[in-house]
């Protein structure tokens, strides 16, 4: 998977326009659903590992597509961990060359709904970024 270097700057821009990013969001990362990391970024001081996070969340990514259809239920789009310190929560970006995951990890106190709305927009800008290309 090798994206266009411009491409990559527009994924970073993205993700650091901070008018984009609710105080809740801790931090996102966006992988190929191989695993690779394309880019990271840490808000309100957390620190996340993108490297192993990438691997993880591929991996789990591809695990719930599993559960899903075993489950009687087809394309799955995502999935939710609850911890007691916030959320994580992971979506699919589907596109003609390949697949992506976008990883957010939220705030403790936020509300599901409120997460989910949050995340599923940065899901649908990048959505867009890879779509465009």
């Amino acid at each position: 998977m090798n994206l266009p270097p411009e491409l990559i700057e527009k994924i970073k821009s993205h993700l650091n326009d901070s008018s984009l990013t609710r105080d809740d969001i801790e931090s996102l990362l966006l992988c190929s659903s191989d695993g690779h990391e394309i880019a990271s970024a840490n808000y309100r001081g957390s620190a996340i590992e993108p490297t192993q996070l990438s691997a993880m969340a591929a991996s789990f990514a591809g695990l719930s597509l599993t559960i899903a259809t075993t489950c009687g239920k087809k394309d799955a789009l995502g999935g939710i961990v609850e911890t007691a310190d916030g959320l994580i929560i992971f979506g699919l970006i589907n596109t003609t060359e390949t697949d992506y995951v976008l990883l957010g990890i939220f705030a403790k106190g936020v509300q599901h709904g409120l997460a989910l709305w949050s995340f599923r927009n940065q899901l649908a800008g990048f959505q867009n970024l890879l779509d465009s290309n």
